[in-house]
C-alpha cells in the first residue's frame, strides 16, 4: 500500500460521508423547515410518528446504515407531508 493509495481511500471516505451529511440534512430540513399547509396539516400523531421516523433514519445514517436510513426517512416524508 502506498501513500497514495492510503490517500485516495481516505478522500473516498471523506466524499462518502460528506454526501450523507448533506442527504440527510437537506431531508431534515424537508420535514421540520417547510411551513405547515393549511389545506393538509398532519395531525399531531403523524407529526410524532414522522418524528420518531426521522430520528430512527438519522441514528441509521449516522452508524453508516444508508439504506435503512433512506427508507425511515421517506416514511417520515411521507407522513409529514
Amino acid at each position: 500500500m502506498t501513500i497514495h493509495d492510503s490517500n485516495k481511500g481516505t478522500q473516498m471516505i471523506v466524499k462518502r460521508s460528506l454526501y450523507r451529511s448533506v442527504f440527510v440534512g437537506s431531508l431534515a430540513l424537508s420535514l421540520y423547515g417547510a411551513p405547515a399547509v393549511a389545506q393538509n396539516e398532519a395531525s399531531s400523531a403523524d407529526t410524532a410518528a414522522a418524528r420518531e421516523l426521522a430520528i430512527e433514519g438519522l441514528k441509521l445514517a449516522d452508524a453508516g446504515h444508508c439504506a435503512q436510513a433512506i427508507d425511515k426517512l421517506f416514511r417520515a416524508e411521507k407522513l409529514r407531508h
